[in-house]
């Protein structure tokens, strides 16, 4: 059996937004599973609440962007590796607002 283009490109858009979906729904547990350990994490690196939770933000959203490059450093590395690095440039950040 031939499939015309129509339905080969139905196919295609029905598997790439299943892969979308099972994306979201695996970067929706991992903000679950890890928000607790980022903020933590945070706040011992920055020792100020609304700094942690803008760390918080950052790095998930730096996460989402890198899921979709398919990294495949494992996500427990990531998440740890992304809150050093946010942090870091957040308090460098805020410092030289501070000296300006």
């Amino acid at each position: 059996m031939k499939l015309d283009e129509k339905t080969l490109q139905r196919i295609a858009n029905e598997a790439l937004l299943a892969v979308a979906e099972d994306d979201l729904s695996y970067l929706d547990q991992v903000v679950r599973q890890y928000e607790p350990i980022v903020f933590e994490l945070a706040m011992s690196l920055t020792e100020e609440p609304a700094v942690a939770i803008d760390v918080l933000d950052e790095v998930f959203e730096q996460l989402r962007k890198l899921r979709a490059d398919r990294h495949a450093e494992p996500i427990s590395v990531l998440v740890r590796r992304l809150t050093h690095q946010t942090a870091a440039l957040t308090m460098l950040s805020s410092v030289n607002e501070t000296v300006h």
